[in-house]
């Protein structure tokens, strides 16, 4: 039937754009917390990588200046090895208002310096980012810059610090969000189906029992939808169509039986004016015979009356003659 097909199709379009809908929704909401994940995934293990290859780094003290210079050797190697464990592109360390920066020539000193000096000033780990890219589904900090205190004994407080690219986070996400996709494609086909399955029997079924109902309303047998609960609405209308084809049925039985007895008082009448007309017409004839029996009656009692007194003897035969002629 044309019609329940276009419902089908109608109810196929809207329950898979709502799912893509819904399903898109989903994976933007998963994106963005898997992607925080792994930046405090990344941040955490950066913040380790400081305390644990720079926490007993030897500090660069005011000392003699082979000795100075040795020590920064020192440290820019440690800070390099520790940067490298970490994936950084570069770190930086401050003691006692010496600062040193190792790495990439892509590295970043002023936000460097700016989060050495707060997590010196605060005296705990702090994160922060910098740069913009584009990530997964919007724009995305470039960097991430992680710095802890550093504790080398007495006087030797100070901080070191690492700039994580994030690119790494974005792309592995990205890799693996094709992934997700086609999972949720493949949820997005069984869900519809089942969807058009559930509808085709819930909706589509019914809806064709009540439309064979209507269109058998000329010979109706009663019958209701037995396998619809009465809670249901196709059950209700399925029941309401039943009482209102019954009710069809007996006015049609009404109307037949009043057009019988309609019959039968227009025959009734037919034949009160044939009895009618014949009864005017018996009474014409009547009529005439009785204007004919006058009109001839009258001269022939009047010539009988004369036959009469011609028989009788007292009369002269003059008068005789004056009654024959």
């Amino acid at each position: 039937m044309p019609r329940s097909r276009s419902v089908e199709l109608n109810y196929i379009l809207s329950l898979a754009a709502l799912l893509a809908l819904a399903m898109l929704m989903t994976l933007l909401v998963m994106l963005m917390l898997w992607q925080r994940d792994m930046v405090q995934e990344l941040a955490i293990r950066g913040k380790a990588a400081l305390t644990a290859g720079m926490g007993r780094s030897p500090a660069p003290v005011e000392a003699v200046a082979g000795a100075v210079e040795l020590r920064q050797q020192q440290l820019q190697r440690t800070l390099k090895k520790t940067a490298r464990s970490a994936g950084a592109l570069c770190g930086a360390i401050r003691f006692n208002n010496h600062e040193l920066i190792a790495g990439s020539d892509d590295c970043r000193p002023g936000p460097l310096s700016a989060a050495l000096r707060q997590a010196l000033s605060q005296g705990k780990p702090i994160t922060s980012s910098v740069g913009a890219a584009w990530g997964v589904v919007s724009s995305v900090p470039r960097y991430l810059i992680v710095a802890v205190p550093v504790d080398n004994g007495p006087g030797t407080t100070g901080a070191a610090a690492l700039l994580l690219p994030l690119a790494p986070v974005y792309q592995s996400i990205r890799h693996s969000h094709r992934l997700v996709l086609a999972y949720l494609l493949v949820n997005l086909i069984i869900l519809t189906a089942i969807g058009l399955v559930r509808f085709h029997k819930l909706t589509v079924c019914p809806m064709n029992r009540l439309v064979r109902l209507a269109d058998s309303y000329h010979d109706p047998d009663d019958e209701t939808f037995s396998m619809l609960p009465e809670r249901s609405e196709f059950g209700r209308l399925s029941n309401a169509l039943s009482r209102m084809l019954q009710r069809i049925e007996l006015d049609r039985k009404q109307l037949q039986a009043t057009v019988l007895s309609l019959e039968k008082a227009n025959q009734s009448l037919r034949d009160t004016r044939q009895e009618m007309v014949r009864t005017e017409k018996m009474a014409s004839v009547g009529r005439l015979a009785a204007g004919l029996a006058h009109e001839i009656g009258n001269p022939l009692g009047i010539i009988q009356g004369y036959l009469g007194l011609l028989g009788q003897n007292h009369i002269s035969e003059n008068e005789k003659k004056d009654f024959s002629s």
